[in-house]
């Protein structure tokens, strides 16, 4: 895949000329249309620059480490969220997508200077835990392609995150069984066919909007051995380095605000300028949030 194939919203700058962009990249399980929406929640409109566009990627479907192997969007792979968590190969396919998609604001006439990639979150997560859809899962007990100790962690960290839900297991492999005749308990012990008895029903899933952090890099981590460092270690001419700007909610139960203090001393310490802003917020996006962050913006790439 390249960047040319990944699904893309714009937001055009309000003025004439288009003088810079920001590629701007959603959490976890999160869409373009998705941080679109988180956007205009906190800031009150569809948030844009006079000289600057937006280009919003969806992250491809892939099968998610830490979630037991399920599909979601994601822009890498990640098998342990920490800082000295290993870096997975998925991180440099991705960047060579990513290289694609600033190669091809290059070639529509931007300086690389004057594009900037913005990482919001790692993880996606709802402001409203009431609301949250009802999680139903069911795993074999003789399952040979899914461990069934990966189902158990992967249901242990969405209700962890406020998830409602049930988990099934059953004296089957990787396959899907027939329902059996049995009694019924909400239909007051009628026999009918049913996989298992159920005693209430699920509530009624709704469509809710997920609130994240934004990031510039916000609300996000470096591991201590990724690539991204040994590659800044080797630059001898350090003014020419990006700056970077970093905002974080000191109530954070995602990503903690330790780790977010650890990633910008690393930065800082190879060279890098920038800012971190620390806020009395959990892992969420506010007016203010972004207002800091835009009027930064608007100072660097003036």
């Amino acid at each position: 895949m390249d960047g040319t194939k990944l699904q893309c919203r714009v937001i055009s700058q309000s003025g004439p000329i288009c003088k810079g962009c920001i590629l701007f990249l959603h959490g976890l399980g999160n869409t373009s249309d998705g941080l679109i929406k988180l956007l205009k929640k906190a800031w009150g409109e569809n948030i844009s620059f006079p000289h600057i566009k937006m280009v919003f990627p969806t992250a491809p479907v892939r099968s998610y480490t830490r979630l037991g192997g399920q599909m979601t969007t994601a822009w890498y792979d990640r098998h342990d969220l920490s800082l000295e968590g290993k870096e997975d190969a998925s991180v440099d396919k991705m960047c060579h997508v990513l290289n694609g998609l600033i190669q091809q604001e290059v070639d529509n006439g931007i300086p690389k200077e004057r594009i900037m990639i913005g990482k919001f979150s790692v993880l996606k997560k709802t402001e409203d835990k009431e609301n949250l859809p009802h999680l139903f899962q069911c795993h074999g007990k003789q399952d040979d392609i899914i461990d069934i100790e990966l189902a158990k962690d992967t249901f242990n960290i969405l209700t962890s995150l406020g998830v409602k839900g049930t988990f099934h297991t059953f004296d089957m492999g990787h396959e899907i069984i027939q329902p059996e005749v049995r009694p019924y308990t909400l239909l007051d012990g009628q026999r009918c066919t049913v996989w298992f008895d159920q005693h209430t029903m699920c509530p009624k899933e709704k469509e809710i909007e997920s609130t994240d952090e934004i990031c510039s890099t916000l609300s996000d981590i470096i591991n201590e051995e990724e690539a991204t460092l040994w590659t800044l270690r080797e630059v001898l001419n350090k003014e020419h380095l990006p700056p970077v700007f970093l905002y974080h909610g000191e109530r954070d139960d995602i990503v903690p605000i330790e780790w977010a203090k650890d990633t910008y001393k690393t930065l800082t310490d190879l060279g890098i300028q920038g800012e971190l802003h620390i806020d009395n917020i959990e892992h969420e996006l506010t007016k203010e949030e972004i207002k800091i962050w835009r009027d930064w913006v608007i100072l660097v790439m003036v």
